[in-house]
């Protein structure tokens, strides 16, 4: 071989039938050689003779797959270290074949059919690869996963894998996308309860579902925000718990029927806006109310009524009983003691019927107090 290879032995037989020498020679490098017949010390008609050894076929076992370049983000390398090792979700992992002989030989000529698997080693998913053949003996090889977790990437000719295939292949999800986001159990959000804190859960995913692992880290952020009317503001918290999970606290104010939307990065989470039924908050002795006529001008002899509302610290009407109340009436200048009224009923809807009848005119205190707790005069 022309170069600085060692020198290739030829075999050569004499054949009786043919009366001829026939010669044999099996170079194992590529390139250049130069043949020489001598004969006596002398060189035959034509010799040395130029002869181009040419690659054999591919080999699978003995080609490479050289590291490309993983789908990273900038700024995001450490994630990415390479096209054959590392990908994320929705985006191209691109790294290239080299092919090479038997012997070792660097191929020169394209036309191979090389197929390309990558699958999951916890189901039965699996995604195929795309070849650019450059006619040259390299491949530019290309995959794009959609499922995060731990991979195989095969890479395979006539069913013989190349060298070091399979490989450990590691899928990372994608950016973080609202519109796939979700919340973990959506009764948390269906009913709430005003005056308190109500507390949810957000998953945090990539637009194929993948849960957003690395929601703490740059560029995977997810900007959590909550809008709703009567919401103090103030103490509404998002806390990024790990592994792609959210909890969020709400403080509602009013109670009713509330619309919430819940954001990630400027996308509504699945099912947003959430129509909530938000109850009252518990009893508050210092903001239930009373009204009616028994509260200012009555008749002597004549039965007059008023209604106790029972609310929350909010001022939201309570719906259900809660408290036993009681009512005294004590006349001004009177040197006896206040009268403590019987009739009181509980009607529903968190209200107190109070009924009573003066038989004495003049002006009278009212006082209303819910067991021990003193409500309002």
């Amino acid at each position: 071989m022309i170069g600085n290879s060692p020198i290739v032995p030829v075999v050569i037989n004499y054949n009786d039938t043919a009366r001829n020498y026939d010669s044999t020679w099996m170079p194992v490098r590529s390139g250049m050689y130069r043949l020489n017949v001598i004969y006596q010390f002398h060189h035959i008609f034509g010799s040395p003779f130029l002869v181009k050894i040419k690659p054999g076929a591919t080999s699978a076992s003995e080609s490479i797959a050289k590291e490309g370049y993983g789908n990273c983000l900038q700024n995001i390398n450490w994630l990415c270290p390479g096209g054959t090792s590392h990908g994320m979700a929705g985006m191209d992992s691109i790294f290239y074949i080299e092919t090479y002989d038997l012997y070792r030989n660097r191929r020169d000529v394209g036309g191979d059919d090389w197929n390309i698997v990558l699958s999951s080693l916890s189901s039965s998913q699996y995604s195929i690869g795309r070849i650019h053949d450059f006619l040259n003996g390299t491949y530019r090889a290309a995959v794009t996963p959609i499922i995060s977790g731990p991979k195989e990437l095969h890479i395979t000719l006539n069913g013989v894998h190349i060298k070091g295939s399979p490989f450990r292949f590691d899928v990372t999800h994608g950016l973080v996308d609202g519109a796939s986001s979700y919340v973990v159990d959506e009764n948390h959000v269906m009913t709430m309860t005003a005056m308190s804190e109500n507390t949810f859960q957000l998953k945090a995913t990539d637009e194929y579902g993948n849960i957003a692992i690395y929601c703490g880290v740059h560029p995977f952020e997810a900007n959590v925000i909550v809008e709703a009317e009567f919401v103090d503001n103030d103490k509404t918290r998002v806390h990024y718990v790990g592994a792609g999970l959210y909890e969020v606290s709400i403080y509602m104010l009013r109670s009713g029927q509330r619309s919430i939307r819940i954001k990630i990065n400027g996308s509504e989470v699945q099912r947003s806006p959430f129509n909530v039924t938000v109850l009252p908050g518990p009893f508050a002795a210092p903001f239930t109310s009373a009204s009616g006529a028994g509260l200012s001008l009555v008749t002597a002899g004549k039965e007059v009524e008023f209604v106790i509302q029972e609310k929350d610290l909010g001022g939201n009407n309570k719906g259900e009983y809660n408290a036993q109340f009681n009512v005294f009436l004590q006349l001004v200048g009177s040197v006896n003691p206040s009268v403590e009224l019987g009739s009181i009923a509980y009607v529903g809807n968190g209200q107190h019927l109070v009924k009573y009848t003066c038989l004495v005119s003049g002006e009278y205190i009212l006082s209303v107090h819910e067991v021990h707790i003193y409500i309002s005069t």
